[in-house]
């Protein structure tokens, strides 16, 4: 592992995955080849009804994801985004 326990990249401590350590200590960790949202805008994202509810997209007019209810595009907290 590099300095200030954070792991070289593309390196993943053995001990990461066990204990909640990580999350009580409130590091935070990116694993390099994590699958990535769709990026769409409010303008250019498809309507959250012709999507199967749940369908995650990163919204760039809000720089947060969004997911489809199967009516409106939301945000983590659950709020309807325009």
């Amino acid at each position: 592992m590099a300095g200030n326990n954070v792991p070289a990249p593309g390196a993943i401590p053995e001990d990461y995955f066990s204990g909640g350590a990580h999350i009580a200590t409130g590091e935070l960790r990116c694993l390099l080849d994590a699958p990535s949202l769709p990026v769409f805008s409010n303008a250019t994202r498809p309507l959250a009804n012709t999507v199967p509810v749940g369908t995650e997209i990163y919204n760039t007019s809000d720089n947060a994801p969004n997911y489809s209810d199967g009516t409106d595009w939301r945000t983590a907290a659950g709020v309807i985004t325009s």
